[in-house]
């Protein structure tokens, strides 16, 4: 019994601190892409409330999107692709050092830990 014990108190120390550190991560990287003066980011103000909206729609035609924000639907793919780019700046600042084969592992352990957060969730939100 101890031995499950000390595992379970040692499984919710690690998910704290990667909880922690995955907020610290993406927060850094977030300042750093941001803080970029060398690429301006257009239609801040619409790009603000497009994430806004994203974020509690989840998903969401162009088209609907520009409904919501009063704009031609040229001026909302124009926000979404700013967007994807910033993405992949984040991507780009959070791998930053990482070696190819370190990438894979963590790509290969992020799977595994997403199932089971999965799993977990399924099943603490079922019962």
């Amino acid at each position: 019994m101890e031995d499950a014990h000390s595992s379970m108190k040692e499984l919710a120390a690690l998910k704290l601190e990667y909880d922690i550190l995955s907020r610290k991560l993406i927060y850094g990287a977030v300042e750093k892409v941001f803080d970029d003066k060398s690429e301006p980011l257009p239609y801040l103000k619409n790009r603000n409330h497009a994430i806004l909206i994203l974020g509690r729609e989840k998903e969401m035609m162009p088209s609907t999107l520009a409904r919501f924000l009063n704009l031609k639907k040229s001026s909302v793919t124009s926000i979404i692709d700013s967007l994807e780019g910033c993405v992949e700046k984040l991507v780009d600042v959070m791998l930053e050092g990482l070696e190819e084969d370190e990438i894979d592992e963590m790509l290969q352990s992020m799977r595994s830990v997403v199932n089971l957060e999965r799993k977990i969730a399924d099943n603490a939100l079922n019962t």
